[in-house]
């Protein structure tokens, strides 16, 4: 996805915003459904057969079943976070994405799983309905950016001689 991104700056420096647009919200499309297509059709069904590939132990299947069924649902907001954070970084907006990452991994993953896990003691599915969730949250508010932001915005001024 990263090669869309250089596409993204090249027409973002060339002040074709318009190009920089559709670039950005197609990568998103496109990764947001082939995760899902991947994850809820392919490897969703077959999470007992992957898991019993890399082990034998019966506890660590079901852990690895119960990880999966948990995350893979979710896992497509990764993905837009992955490619909002690379419309930052190709458009010279890093903040926002920054901030939204270190409250999605911070304060949704690692501050409610510890509170999940450890307050309320459920065990290890605490820790993954949080990692499954921060992607959530974290893909809504960056696909909110992208679309409502102003990274369209030129970061360096530039002036006429």
């Amino acid at each position: 996805m990263e090669c869309c991104y250089i596409r993204l700056e090249y027409y973002y420096v060339a002040k074709r915003r318009d190009i920089s647009y559709a670039i950005s919200t197609a990568g998103i499309t496109v990764f947001f459904t082939i995760l899902f297509n991947v994850g809820a059709v392919v490897v969703y069904p077959l999470n007992q057969t992957i898991a019993s590939v890399f082990a034998s132990n019966q506890d660590i299947i079901r852990e690895t079943e119960s990880f999966l069924r948990v995350v893979l649902p979710l896992l497509p907001f990764f993905g837009v976070c992955v490619n909002a954070t690379s419309v930052g970084r190709g458009s010279g907006h890093t903040a926002v994405p920054t901030l939204i990452e270190i409250v999605r991994i911070w304060t949704v993953r690692i501050a409610l799983g510890y509170l999940l896990a450890f307050t309320l003691g459920m065990g290890p599915i605490d820790i993954w309905m949080p990692f499954s969730l921060s992607n959530a949250v974290g893909g809504i508010a960056l696909a909110i950016w992208v679309k409502y932001g102003k990274w369209e915005r030129a970061v360096i001024k530039t002036t006429q001689a």
